[in-house]
């Protein structure tokens, strides 16, 4: 059985590489897509070498008319608390690829979490701070 992910962030740096990750196995299916700049435009119309004829929603709540297991989220630090929280109400596991959450943030995504039953994997990269100026 395929795991069915909703990707903010789409297409993003990361987000680009991962949709090309996500669509070339087997027992994953890219089933949302999201991005403000793209919304409304298919994604093998924005990402080239990918088969993706999902379509890009402006918002994870508007993404999420279409079920998904697990939100995987490579946003910006001023969204990503919000789309988290919108995917754990809705009972959706998330993957955090997105830096910027306070300890108090990480508190409350954990409550929540809890609550509704749902597993969630903070996986910020640092890879801006890998080197020394």
């Amino acid at each position: 059985m395929a795991i069915d992910i909703c990707l903010a962030g789409a297409t993003g740096w990361v987000g680009c590489s991962l949709v090309k990750a996500i669509c070339g196995e087997q027992d994953l299916n890219l089933v949302g897509a999201v991005s403000r700049t793209h919304a409304g435009k298919r994604l093998d119309d924005v990402i080239m070498e990918t088969s993706s004829d999902v379509s890009i929603s402006g918002s994870v709540k508007e993404a999420f008319i279409q079920k998904c297991d697990v939100l995987v989220d490579y946003t910006k630090p001023d969204v990503v608390k919000s789309n988290v929280l919108e995917a754990i109400q809705n009972g959706i596991h998330v993957v955090i690829g997105t830096s910027g959450l306070s300890d108090e943030d990480f508190v409350q995504i954990n409550e929540q979490a809890i609550k509704h039953q749902v597993g969630v994997l903070a996986a910020e990269q640092y890879s801006y701070n890998a080197l020394p100026s």
